[in-house]
């Protein structure tokens, strides 16, 4: 999945900056999920 997206790694070390990372992260998760469904791909 790396490769489709063209992912790099990401380094943070403040831990507001981390949490809000991780909080982005999950939300583009969802909104895929939520996006599959409404195409009816699972």
């Amino acid at each position: 999945m790396k490769s489709e997206l063209l992912l790099r790694p990401v380094f943070h070390r403040l831990e507001h900056r981390i949490r809000a990372h991780v909080l982005i992260c999950w939300l583009a998760l969802l909104r895929t999920r939520v996006a599959e469904r409404g195409c009816g791909q699972r």
